[in-house]
């Protein structure tokens, strides 16, 4: 078969569902296939959680488009942080923080 859609639950709450890596087969874009996958995926979602937040870059306008008209509402800019650790028992490492 040939994925049409994938969508990353990240992290869930009691409340809240948390959605990333939405990505559609550029051979189906543009053919409502995102639209209708988005809202199934949300009426599971939905069906246990009072919400879902959609994480997506701030920068990709095209997804911010697609978002909208699948009924998403922008609420804020937040930063990502990528976080690295290693072993304390080491002098040498370090906890290194990259916001995008």
């Amino acid at each position: 078969g040939v994925l049409l859609f994938k969508a990353d639950v990240v992290s869930e709450t009691e409340d809240v569902a948390y959605l990333e890596g939405i990505w559609i087969n550029p051979a189906n874009r543009g053919r409502n296939v995102g639209l209708r996958c988005m809202s199934q995926l949300g009426e599971i979602l939905l069906s246990g959680k009072k919400s879902i937040c959609l994480l997506v870059n701030e920068k990709n306008s095209r997804a911010h488009g697609f978002y909208q008209r699948a009924g998403y509402k922008f609420r804020g800019v937040y930063d990502t942080l990528f976080l690295s650790y290693t072993n304390p028992q080491r002098p040498t490492n370090t906890l290194n923080l990259h916001s995008m």
